[in-house]
């Protein structure tokens, strides 16, 4: 029933600008309880702690949606130029190690990415249809091509990954959805492309009306709208079970979407070496007034994931409590940053 709730919610958050606001404050704060299934009065307690719940999913075992919400110590306004200027990336949260490609894209934009040792452990047993670190079949190959009982494998394959990277984010910038990746570490090969369409369509809210921002997501880098900018962010984050290298796509949007929302971010993950066979996330930041009945502004940060495989209840307990306590302290550090 929540996973219907969602749609219903999001529907009334993500009206494009085209579309006429017509929300009212207590019908947007009611959305917004049902879709992060709570009381209104629950947002009173938001200005303390980060409300962050898991969200109803079609499969448990190959999918997680998680939200939260909380409010800032000041405005968000700056934290976003910094983001959409590739100054920092603080409005994403706390990372092992991170940074911003340039455009053009160059190796030396991943100049500090360093692996953690376990990956180059299984990237030595790599094959194809069989490998635990996620690459294409041109990848693998590499990865078999390395003696990797010399000192300098690793050096090799993080020069080589580097270089992939950089070429692989290049590549998206000019022929979008063709250029995306399809991982070969699996019996069966899976094109990110797909994935990141099922996740789309569930995003799309309705038959009749695809937001502008997600149609340029399935457009990219084609029909940009205005007062948009787009980037590209690597991360290195650790949810408890194995650190994750994600690349994501930035689209930051500052213009007013609907009454109470002040601005939107979505990251569209367009590689990950490790779980995530697509993922976007949604940031929105509100007027709270307007959007919950409360004074300040607020952030709501929206998380859906799906797996590269079917998880038991073992590995999807700790990957989800992992990635829901990322979520709460990726709020909590974010609050704190704009700290008057």
């Amino acid at each position: 029933m929540r996973y219907l709730i969602l749609s219903s919610a999001l529907a009334c958050l993500l009206l494009t600008t085209a579309a006429p606001a017509q929300t009212t404050k207590a019908a947007l704060s009611s959305e917004l309880a049902s879709f992060l299934d709570v009381k209104k009065s629950a947002f009173e307690k938001v200005t303390r702690q980060p409300l962050v719940t898991e969200l109803d999913v079609p499969d448990r075992s190959r999918r997680i949606a998680l939200a939260g919400l909380i409010q800032l110590k000041g405005s968000g306004a700056k934290l976003l130029d910094q983001l959409a200027s590739a100054q920092a990336g603080t409005l994403l949260g706390p990372a092992q190690q991170d940074g911003f490609f340039s455009k053009p894209t160059s190796a030396s934009n991943l100049k500090s990415l360093a692996l953690p040792e376990g990956d180059f452990e299984v990237l030595a047993d790599c094959e194809p249809s069989a490998c635990k670190f996620k690459l294409d079949h041109e990848g693998i190959v590499k990865a078999q091509s390395i003696d990797w009982k010399n000192p300098t494998g690793q050096t090799q394959f993080t020069d080589y990954f580097r270089e992939f990277l950089a070429q692989y984010v290049e590549r998206y910038q000019e022929k979008g959805a063709p250029a995306l990746i399809v991982y070969d570490d699996k019996p069966k090969p899976f094109a990110l492309n797909l994935g990141s369409e099922m996740i789309r369509k569930q995003m799309s809210l309705t038959q009749s009306q695809v937001p502008e921002l997600f149609a340029y997501l399935g457009e990219y880098p084609k029909n940009r709208p205005e007062e948009v900018t787009d980037l590209f962010y690597w991360s290195l984050k650790d949810f408890g079970y194995r650190p994750t290298l994600s690349v994501d796509l930035i689209v930051v949007d500052r213009s007013p979407l609907a009454s109470g929302i002040k601005s939107t971010v979505i990251l569209q993950t367009i590689y990950a070496d490790h779980y995530l066979a697509a993922r976007y996330q949604i940031g929105m930041l509100l007027d709270g007034e307007k959007a919950l009945g409360v004074p300040g502004e607020f952030l709501l940060l929206i998380d859906r994931v799906l797996f590269d495989d079917s998880l038991g209840g073992f590995k999807r307990r700790l990957l989800g409590s992992g990635m829901k306590d990322d979520l709460s302290d990726r709020l909590k550090s974010i609050s704190e940053k704009t700290n008057p």
